[in-house]
């Protein structure tokens, strides 16, 4: 199946993928689109973001805020929808160039089990 701009055919390499992601967030963000704040969001959906950014999953996530799993899927859920975007990728990318975020957050990964 052929892909848009990819005059050979077959599928888009992970390459061009990795390529294409790094431009965009290389791209300097417009200034009119700069805010600390994630405009439309909660104060909670605005910690479940930062720690999505952290690379945290739902279950950390909701220990850390005092929630429940499905809450914290909840907070991700209408902020995708607000945003009109598809998953949590995407949302952490479109927090970073609108500068809600710090470009290379601190990563708080869970401990591995038995460590």
């Amino acid at each position: 199946m052929k892909s848009p701009g990819n005059a050979g055919g077959g599928h888009v390499g992970n390459g061009w993928f990795m390529r294409r992601s790094r431009r965009l967030e290389q791209r300097p963000a417009n200034a009119a689109d700069m805010t600390t704040e994630a405009p439309g969001c909660t104060a909670r959906e605005r910690q479940v973001l930062e720690a999505i950014a952290e690379g945290l999953a739902c279950r950390d996530i909701a220990t850390r805020l005092g929630i429940s799993e499905a809450t914290v899927r909840k907070h991700r859920s209408n902020m995708l929808a607000k945003l009109g975007l598809r998953n949590a990728a995407q949302l952490v990318a479109h927090a970073r160039t609108r500068g809600w975020l710090a470009a290379f957050p601190v990563q708080h990964f869970r401990e591995p089990v038995g460590a």
